[in-house]
């Protein structure tokens, strides 16, 4: 593992427009049925099992974070259905990809692991943010950021 922060922020702190109980939409990649991707998350876990203050995150919610769409409420379910059905299709286009796992990097919120090649994985971003509207400026058709 490569060497990081010394110290680790708090991934769950409260970000703008976040509070207790509110709920935010989120597209991610997520790793069921993958046992490769189990077994070293899991060598993880017992290796930093001994740190304390960490959040070591179980095999069913292992994931790499796609894209943020919008906090529930703010996205009415019309709009919502569209986006889903515009990912969708734009998602049926992308062919399936396997990838690597390469080295983790301590990030001052998370272990992260990087995968190779990223252009499959691009290629799903892109397909979702064209979905919602997302443009470099950070605006999207739901009116979200």
């Amino acid at each position: 593992m490569t060497t990081g922060p010394e110290h680790m922020r708090d991934h769950w702190w409260w970000r703008p427009g976040w509070k207790a109980g509110r709920r935010f939409y989120n597209w991610h990649l997520t790793f069921d049925e993958q046992p490769e991707v189990h077994r070293l998350a899991e060598q993880y876990r017992t290796a930093l099992a001994p740190v304390g203050g960490l959040d070591l995150i179980p095999d069913r919610w292992l994931h790499l974070t796609m894209q943020g769409i919008g906090f529930l409420g703010d996205i009415d379910g019309q709009n919502l259905r569209a986006i889903v059905e515009a990912a969708t299709q734009r998602l049926a286009e992308v062919p399936a990809f396997g990838v690597t796992l390469r080295e983790p990097i301590v990030d001052p919120e998370a272990i992260l692991v990087p995968m190779e090649p990223a252009a499959p994985v691009r290629a799903v971003r892109e397909a979702i943010r064209a979905a919602i509207g997302w443009s470099p400026s950070g605006s999207a058709r739901s009116g979200c950021r």
